[in-house]
């Protein structure tokens, strides 16, 4: 997930991963910011959100990293729509990669890279649906804040904790 604020970009460290292991061609400056993360002593959880300047990185093209902004007043029924597009775009990418021969695989390694950009997809729209329903929790980035519609605590901790009182 990829959080724009004020000229500065917030990515989450997993993001970052599977941008490294896609071989998604990016930006010269962001694969050495990726290459000193990656290469550094600090061990991020895949939760964590890394700061970046937004003018050293370049995300366009990269949709299977939701941005936050794009979703974050979406209905759950929006998002449930989406995510099953996106399960039915999989779908027939996967059918038709499915259906070549192994030297034809071979030569469209595009399309399974495009099916594993659409999974790593869905799961994050599954994960927005799950934060959003109190059941996940996200630590946002200081200064941003949960939109309206979003529970930030399970909703059955808040009653245990209610009823402890």
């Amino acid at each position: 997930m990829k959080i724009i604020k004020d000229n500065t970009i917030y990515i989450q460290a997993k993001d970052l991963k599977r941008l490294k292991e896609s071989n998604t061609i990016v930006s010269k400056s962001l694969l050495f910011l990726m290459h000193l993360l990656f290469n550094s002593y600090i061990d991020y959880n895949d939760e964590d959100f890394i700061l970046f300047n937004e003018s050293d990185v370049n995300l366009d093209g990269i949709d299977w990293i939701i941005n936050f902004d794009d979703i974050k007043d979406n209905t759950e029924e929006e998002l449930t729509n989406t995510c099953n597009s996106l399960i039915n775009q999989r779908n027939i990418i996967a059918d038709k990669y499915n259906s070549l021969s192994i030297k034809d695989r071979v030569k469209n390694l595009k399309l399974l890279n495009q099916t594993r950009n659409l999974e790593y997809q869905i799961n994050g729209y599954k994960d927005i649906l799950d934060i959003k329903n109190g059941t996940k929790k996200l630590k946002l980035p200081e200064g941003i804040e949960y939109p309206d519609g979003f529970i930030k605590e399970n909703k059955m901790k808040k009653l245990i904790n209610k009823i402890k009182k």
